[in-house]
Order: C-alpha cells, then structure tokens, then sequence
C-alpha cells in the first residue's frame, strides 16, 4: 500500500470522527438545554410553593386568633379562596346526626339550605362517604346511577375531611384543586382541623361551665326559698293552732262567760281550724303534683253554676270589709269537660287572693266567656296594689312568693295557691296568666277548652302571655 492511500483512509477516520463528534455534541447541547428548561420549571414550581406555604403559614397563624368557629370558618374559607385561589368553597359542620350545617361558602349565586347541605346539594352519599373513611372524595368516585350532581353547582367538586382527633368534624365541597396543590391542600386542612377542634371544645367547655353556674345560682336560689318556704310552713301552722289553743283555754278557764263571747271564741276556733285544713291541703295537694299522683275526674261541668257557687262563699267575707264583688257571666256559657271539685278550687284560690289583696272599699270583679276554637275564658280582676312586671312568671312558681304588693299588704299563706292552680289548669289543657302593673290592680286571666285537655287550639291570646 501506497503512501497516499493511507492518508486517504486516515484523512477519511477523521472526518468520521470529526462527524460523530459533532452530533454527539448537538445531543449534549440539546439535553442540556432540555435541562435548564426543567430547572427552570423546577425553580418556578419551587417559588410558587414557597409562596404558598408562607401564605398559608400566615393563615394557621390567624387560626390562633381565632375564637369561635365561626372565626375559623371565616379564615378558612378566605384564604382557600384568596390564597389558594379556589373560586367555590362551601364548609360543612357536621351534626350529632351526621347531617351538616352550613357554616361558610363563597362563591356561590344559588341560595344554600342552612339545616343540611349535604340534602340541599343532592350529595349524601359523598358526605357520608367522607366520614366512613375520613379521606377526600371526588366526583369521579361515582358512577352510574350513584352519581352526585353537584355539577350543577360546580364543574369537577371534590370533598375534603376536615379532622381532628375526634375523628370528621366538617366536610370542604370545593372545585378540584389539581395535583400540584393537593398536598399543600391536605396539609393546610390538617392545621385547619386541629385549630377548629380546639374551638369546638373549647366552645363546649364555655357552655358547660354556663350551664353549670346558672344550675348552681338556680340551686342557691331553690335552697333559699326551700328555707323561706319552712319558715313560712312553720310560722304559718303556728298562728292558727295557737289561736285555738288559746281560746280553747279561754273556755276551759272562764266557763261562766255569756254565751255571746264563748260562741265568739268558738267561731274564731272554727275558722282557724278551717284555715288550718286549708294549709294542711296546700301542703298535700303539692305533695301529689310532685310524686304525680294527683287524681282527676272528668266530667260534663257546669261552669256557669261553679263560678257562682264560688262568688257566693266569698260574698260574706267581701261583705264584711266592704269589697265590692260582681259578675259578669256571658248568655249561654257552655259547659265543660272538667273535674268541677279542682276548678272549683282553682276559683277560690284566686277570689281568695283578690279579696286578700283588695283594700276596703275596692272592687273585685269576675267574667266569663266564648272565645274563639272552643274555648272558655274566665277573669278575675282587682283593684288592689298590683303586681310589678318583673314578678309576672314568679308568682307561679313553686316557693315563688311576693312578699308584698304595690299597696304594702303582707302576703300571707304558704305562696302554693298560685302553683296548685297553674297545675291543675294545665292538667286540664289550659292556661294561666295575669295581666297587672303596680298600683293599678291585677287581672288573672285563664283559659279552659270546652272539651277537656288536648283539645285546646292556638288562640291568638295564649301564644304570648303566661
């Protein structure tokens, strides 16, 4: 071989190599371009994340300001909506029946029901799909015929637990928010949900310890009146058994007195001794409302007939301290399915208490009528001192008493008139209330249905007073 056919073929090696070299190089050059691309979208994706995660490090700082859980909703609906940028959110709480109550949405034009949004939003298997397992749901996680149409309110919807160590407090329906923020997503709603049920206890907390100290005031409260009440009890089964012990006395020691005083002595001892039985039944009557053995017997009553039965036993006492005492009874009164022996104690607890509080010289006055659903109204009013405002409702209660009236007259009694009465009227399906300022008189107003308990209808004047 000659010396120019070995340069050829060398001189052909090297343009060879010289070519492989330079693709080589344009795959090199090509890849590292591709590479700084991806640093590129690496660096933008890194940034945006940072972002993110400084964003939503701002909000869990706002979660610790918060608190209520309606501030926490608030916040967290916020900032899925402005840092996130998730345009329609909804936050569900979820009830002790696993329905959920709105709390917060956004973005929504259509009108959201606030008793159970899962039902409003046709979504009860998602919701519930959410509690069983505590992870995200999304639309396509359903098919055929258990598809959820909450399409019609957003356009791919996906549910996110918001939880704690409690398990599923609330359910987040929200557009889906894609790959890249799913995980800064999940974790956000973790934070989320440790802050709101540090709320929800706390809250519940709050509420207890209130309930429990308006239970402890109204304990303090009872043990006064219960101590009240005993003294009343005693004080008040002293005075008529010490009046007839002494005038019994009285007629052991002076037997020769006319026959005028001793028979004097003898009415006074009748009449303690009444009043003593009457104490005695107040004290029993509320002892049977208690234990619930209290008997009734109903039966067709005539209520006209009752009510001047009543007047006219108090008619000699009125008479007596010059109490101007009237009626006024409607035509035709219809008569009642009642137990007549309660009602007509309910009749002379009331009469009783107007004559009692009634000056000499004032008015008591009684009326009866129809009104309106088959009812029966009875009143009777008085022209005594009246009733301030703030003890409407207390008279009424058990050991509730009035110690004095806007005339400065001393209750006296055991204060059960007025409970024995409101329970027997409710026994009967009725009503009490007394309508009264002071200085200006009291009005006790209460209603009856003509066919006994449960067929009382709403009467316009029932629903607010009492």
């Amino acid at each position: 071989m000659n010396l120019n056919t070995i340069f050829i073929k060398l001189f052909a090696k090297i343009r060879t190599y010289r070519a492989g070299l330079k693709t080589n190089f344009h795959k090199h050059e090509e890849k590292l371009v591709g590479s700084a691309c991806s640093l590129e979208e690496l660096y933008e994706i890194s940034v945006r994340q940072t972002e993110e995660l400084v964003g939503i490090n701002r909000i869990i700082s706002g979660f610790t300001q918060a608190l209520t859980v309606e501030d926490i909703g608030s916040l967290l609906i916020q900032s899925l909506n402005e840092e996130l940028k998730i345009p329609q959110v909804i936050l569900g709480l979820k009830n002790k029946n696993n329905t959920f109550r709105l709390l917060r949405a956004v973005g929504f034009p259509a009108a959201i029901s606030t008793t159970d949004i899962s039902d409003c939003l046709n979504c009860e298997q998602a919701f519930q799909m959410v509690i069983k397992t505590g992870r995200r749901v999304r639309k396509a996680d359903f098919t055929g015929d258990s598809l959820i149409s909450c399409s019609r309110l957003m356009a791919d919807c996906s549910f996110w637990p918001l939880k704690g160590k409690m398990g599923v407090l609330g359910v987040m329906v929200m557009d889906d928010p894609g790959p890249e923020k799913g995980d800064t997503l999940g974790m956000f709603l973790n934070q989320a949900g440790a802050f709101l049920e540090n709320v929800m206890l706390y809250e519940d907390m709050a509420k207890m310890n209130e309930e429990i100290l308006v239970a402890n005031q109204r304990l303090k409260e009872l043990d006064l009146q219960k101590s009240n009440f005993l003294n009343v009890v005693a004080h008040d089964l002293r005075t008529p058994l010490t009046s007839i012990r002494s005038y019994a006395d009285l007629l052991l020691m002076y037997k020769d007195e006319p026959a005028e005083i001793r028979d004097e002595f003898l009415n006074i001892i009748s009449k303690e001794s009444v009043r003593l039985g009457n104490l005695i039944d107040d004290f029993l009557n509320l002892a049977r409302i208690e234990s619930g053995t209290m008997k009734y017997a109903m039966k067709i009553t005539d209520l006209k007939k009752l009510i001047d039965h009543t007047i006219a036993v108090f008619q000699g006492e009125t008479g007596r301290r010059h109490i101007t005492l009237t009626s006024e009874i409607e035509s035709g009164l219809p008569q009642i399915i009642a137990d007549g022996d309660r009602l007509g104690q309910v009749l002379a607890n009331l009469l009783s208490n107007a004559t009692k509080f009634t000056p000499e010289g004032g008015t008591i006055f009684v009326a009866a009528r129809s009104i309106p659903d088959d009812n029966v109204e009875i009143s009777i009013a008085d022209t005594g001192g009246g009733i301030d405002q703030k003890d409407h409702q207390r008279i009424f209660e058990k050991f509730g008493q009035v110690e004095e009236r806007g005339d400065g007259m001393v209750k006296g009694g055991t204060g059960l008139g007025l409970t024995i009465t409101k329970e027997i009227l409710e026994q009967h399906g009725g009503r009490i209330w007394v309508e009264s300022e002071l200085g200006k008189g009291a009005r006790f107003v209460f209603i009856l249905p003509v066919g006994g308990r449960g067929s009382l209808t709403g009467h316009p004047e029932i629903s607010h007073k009492g």
